[in-house]
Formats: structure tokens, sequence, C-alpha cells
């Protein structure tokens, strides 16, 4: 469900951005109202580069949701989110530069700071994403446990039903809370009553799938010597 929330309100978003450029009566744009300027303001603002650069940054965004779309159904639905990512930094990068033209028009300091913390916000954004898509994964044995990062609990040999090594990644749906770029898949999902978590470091190489009453892990190392370390250590466990 987030998913599909996250695509509805980046569409809503470029509606919106497209209903006051193009469909207001009155003079509105992007990232600034007519009702704040002065006639001689806005016709400076109307002059200039920056009304044009805001049509192309609405269609294109818009062109950008299309492919994200057909991508998320079509192809991978991880990487989709990507472009939607890029949408929203476009639209901050639009921003900074619409107010910094406002800044020169007008003097108004308000605009200067309007113009600089969407430029902020855009390596904050990225930052994020990275870190939820790009994680070291590593199993601890104990003496009667596993511990896998980024769980919080453990994982008793006891309570493992199935252990195998496997060459394909599961089937990710539509709707998913799996993060990822390159070969990582970093994230859980639910398909009835199968609960799927992903710890995998490399879509390419073979993985761990360990099966614990219907939850479904999925796990590996970008070194498949470390991978098969593990899967060794825990065929021996759980003999």
């Amino acid at each position: 469900m987030e998913t599909i929330i996250f695509f509805a309100t980046t569409l809503a978003f470029i509606i919106q951005a497209f209903q006051m450029h193009f469909i207001s009566r009155r003079r509105s744009y992007f990232s600034f109202d007519d009702a704040s300027f002065t006639e001689q303001q806005l016709v400076q603002i109307e002059d200039s580069w920056i009304i044009e650069l805001e049509k192309f940054t609405i269609f294109l965004s818009f062109g950008i949701f299309l492919t994200a779309v057909v991508c998320h159904l079509l192809i991978d639905p991880v990487n989709a989110v990507w472009l939607i990512i890029s949408i929203y930094a476009i639209m901050l990068l639009l921003l900074g530069i619409s107010n910094y033209k406002v800044y020169q028009v007008t003097a108004k300091k308000k605009y200067l700071w309007q113009s600089v913390w969407p430029l902020l916000s855009i390596p904050v954004i990225i930052h994020l994403m990275l870190t939820l898509s790009v994680k070291a994964v590593d199993v601890q044995f104990e003496d009667h446990t596993i511990m896998i990062s980024d769980e919080s609990w453990e994982i008793h040999f006891s309570e493992i039903d199935e252990l195998e090594m496997v060459s394909d990644e599961p089937s990710i749906p539509v709707d998913n809370r799996v993060s990822g770029i390159g070969g990582h898949l970093h994230g859980d999902y639910t398909i009835v009553d199968k609960l799927y978590t992903l710890h995998i470091e490399d879509r390419s190489s073979e993985m761990i799938r360990l099966v614990t009453n219907n939850h479904y892990r999925y796990i590996n190392s970008s070194d498949d010597a470390t991978t098969s370390q593990w899967y060794e250590e825990l065929k021996q466990r759980i003999e």
C-alpha cells in the first residue's frame, strides 16, 4: 500500500503543478503566486526564461512518471522508485532556480532562503534513499541461534524449516517495501500468508533461502565465498 500511495501522491503533485501553470486564471506558477508581486515585477519574471523552464519541467516530470509506472508494473518495481525520486529532485531544483530568479527581481531575502533549502534537500533525499538501498549484510552465529544484520530478533536453529541455495531472487510484487539499487535488495513484503525478507547484496549471485514458520528470508553477500561459508555453517548447525 505504501508504494501505491507514493505513486499516487507524486501524480497528484504533478497534476497540481500543471493546473497552477496552465489552467488557473490567475498567474500562478509552480514556484510563486502573482498576488505577492507588483505588475512590473511580474512582467520582469514573465519575460525571463523561468516560465518556459517551468513548462518544460512539468512535461518532463509527467514523462518520467509514466516511464516509472511502466517500469514498476512490467520491469522492476524496486528500481522504478528511483525514477519517482528523480521527479522530486527535478522539482526541487526548479524550485531553487525559480526562487533565486524571483529574489533577483524583488530583492526579498525570503526568496533567497527559499532558493537554498530545495537545493540542500536534494542530497539529503538521495542520502536517505542510498541508506535504505545499500546495506552490508552480515550473519552472526551463536551457540543455538543466528542473528542477521538489520533484524532485531535472533533465529533459533531449531526454528529453521527449510534451507537451500537458490540462483534467483523471489518475485517482488508491485506493492512492496523493498529498497535497492544495482545488485542490492533490502526490505520485506507479504504475499498471502507468507512474509518475505530480502538481505541481498548481489542479485546476480546465488543466495541462501532460509524458511522459518512461513517467513522466507533471502540472504547473500557481495562475496560468493562468504555466502557459501554462511550456508555450510548453517547446514552443519541444523543437522
